[in-house]
């Protein structure tokens, strides 16, 4: 009888012990003690134990001091963009004083006359610290030979229509004399000029319009997203894919890295999209 009791009353302690064990610093996945409900890691839940090993280094860009020092030269220099893997490292210039976009066409980032002209921002966009930088960082670049694999410039874009380029180089970095910036790509598409994805200052119904537009007509399929309160940034080329037609483009769109966004945790990929919307020429 007491060799029964002894084991009965051990039996209860182990049960005890193991119900202790199974709820200690868990609590209900579908609550909080604010008692707000989240279906997405917090930053306290993830680890960096989900970072993919092969996931590409996220660039730490410092162009501030290089943009103050270009900016002596020409006041209009605003900014910088670099792109791993091609000779993408360039100053930004803008200017609003012509209300056009024509100033910048055929002269280098100094005002001297240079066929090849130089990365100019859209004349409407707004330049300052990332609360009051445009929401659509629109980029011109030429492209003259459509050769992405030595062309200057913006020509070497065209690598973004290669999802297997994409996934070695999802990042642009972009930045101005206030913040240093990374992007991340999340399409690259050909289109035609009806589609108006050039507007610096959308309103929350054209952004999510272009956004929209952009995935849809996307060489690739990312597993980037965009939200209202994201910041983009648009890399805008000419082509020769539709012959030499005027009136098309090769578009590269990224999104601004979150406050706090642990872009190695998002690891971004790209497969094919099979079936892009193409261009709709007038």
């Amino acid at each position: 009888m007491k060799t029964r009791l002894t084991a009965l009353l051990l039996a209860l302690v182990m049960l005890a012990l193991t119900m202790t064990a199974c709820n200690s610093g868990t609590e209900d996945p579908g609550s909080s003690s604010s008692g707000t409900l989240s279906s997405s890691p917090t930053s306290s839940q993830t680890s960096s134990a989900v970072i993919d090993e092969d996931a590409i280094e996220v660039p730490e860009p410092d162009k501030q001091a290089q943009i103050a020092e270009y900016k002596k030269t020409n006041s209009d220099v605003k900014g910088w963009i670099t792109i791993d893997g091609i000779p993408v490292d360039y100053p930004v210039v803008h200017t609003d004083a012509y209300d056009n976009n024509d100033y910048y066409l055929r002269r280098a980032w100094d005002k001297s006359y240079r066929f090849l002209g130089c990365i100019f921002a859209d004349f409407r966009t707004n330049f300052g610290p990332i609360g009051e930088l445009s929401r659509n960082l629109v980029l011109y670049g030429h492209n003259v030979d459509d050769n992405r694999d030595s062309g200057e410039m913006f020509a070497q874009l065209l690598r973004y229509d290669d999802p297997e380029w994409y996934n070695e180089h999802p990042y642009i970095q972009v930045s101005t004399e206030y913040d240093d910036m990374v992007w991340v790509v999340f399409a690259a598409f050909y289109t035609d000029i009806n589609f108006d994805y050039i507007e610096p200052n959308p309103d929350d119904r054209t952004f999510m319009y272009i956004v929209d537009e952009a995935m849809k007509r996307s060489e690739l399929e990312t597993n980037v997203d965009v939200q209202l309160t994201d910041n983009i940034l648009t890399l805008s080329t000419c082509t020769l894919k539709y012959g030499t037609r005027t009136d098309q483009r090769f578009v590269v769109m990224a999104r601004l890295q979150r406050e706090g966004e642990n872009l190695q945790e998002l690891n971004p990929t790209a497969t094919q999209n099979p079936n892009p919307k193409a261009p709709q020429f007038s």
